[in-house]
């Protein structure tokens, strides 16, 4: 198996790391003022995520494997589950919209065509991703950019705006994230599949999957400890 790091993963673990200890300060005034434009900011970075990331993989792969699996590895007999838990996993805005229904005291415009959207776009995002599956990139830029930098970035301006929104959410009172452990719930559904597919991009590698169990075991301690 090969154990050779990403930089661009390994970038984008300790850039949530670093914000999630020195950075939220940076969008919680913001945040907890716009609650609603957050919101649907955050749906779209994470329609955005995971457009990327499922161009990366599917480029990088073929459709066959995606559900099947690498049998050569533990962690890629499961990459089918994550693989779905992925294009579904738009469903944890329902946590926070609401949460946020309750504090704006009406029913936040369009939650339920905005998530049912985002599982239909996921889909065509998938299908437009495919016709090019296992093909890889056609110039060194389109590998670096398609393959490195924008799923990392993605996934990062992503969760670090979903975070901020699950903590602003938790400040205001209607929802507390310590209740039922919410709040790791939140995070495990909408950082873990996507940045999973990353880490089931074949050649699968331990050390990378060891740096999403680390990075999570950090959100989910500076969050409840």
């Amino acid at each position: 198996m090969n154990t050779k790091l990403n930089p661009s993963h390994i970038i984008l673990d300790l850039g949530i790391i670093l914000y999630t200890f020195f950075g939220t300060h940076i969008l919680i005034g913001f945040t907890e003022s716009h609650l609603v434009a957050m919101f649907y900011i955050v749906a779209l970075l994470h329609i955005t995520a995971l457009g990327f990331v499922l161009f990366d993989k599917v480029r990088s792969d073929n459709s066959s494997s995606l559900v099947g699996g690498d049998e050569k590895s533990w962690l890629g007999a499961v990459q089918g589950l994550i693989f779905i838990l992925a294009l579904g996993g738009s469903f944890w805005l329902i946590f926070p919209g609401v949460a946020i229904s309750d504090i704006i005291g009406r029913e936040l415009p369009g939650l339920g065509i905005l998530i049912i959207g985002m599982i239909f776009a996921a889909w065509i995002i998938l299908g437009i991703a495919m016709s090019g599956d296992g093909q890889g990139w056609k110039t060194p830029l389109q590998k670096i950019l398609f393959e490195n930098i924008f799923p990392a970035l993605s996934v990062f301006l992503f969760f670090i705006c979903a975070e901020t929104l699950i903590i602003a959410v938790s400040n205001s009172g209607a929802v507390s994230i310590d209740d039922l452990g919410m709040g790791a719930l939140m995070i495990l559904i909408s950082y873990l599949p996507l940045r999973l597919m990353l880490t089931t991009k074949p050649p699968i590698k331990n050390i990378d999957f060891f740096s999403v169990l680390v990075t999570v075991g950090i959100l989910i301690y500076k969050m409840f400890i």
